[in-house]
């Protein structure tokens, strides 16, 4: 099976993106959404980077987002 084009497929996050309902939009605060080919080492479509919502704390200061990093090739 031939891949996705990266274009195509980052168009494609950014439309699911844009179609997500804003209470879930809300939890993206502070979240960037990445495209990537592959993970390096594993067979992953997708990875989370971050602290979880339940350990969270208020943000006192300067934050380094969440990241959640799509990969296009396992697909």
């Amino acid at each position: 099976m031939e891949a996705i084009p990266r274009r195509e497929f980052e168009r494609l996050v950014a439309a699911a993106l844009d179609e997500m309902p804003p209470q879930l939009m809300r939890l993206m605060d502070n979240v960037a959404v990445v495209v990537a080919d592959r993970h390096p080492t594993e067979d992953l479509l997708g990875l989370y980077e971050g602290v979880p919502l339940t350990e969270r704390g208020d943000y006192g200061g300067m934050v380094m987002p969440d990241v959640v990093t799509l990969y296009r090739l396992p697909l």
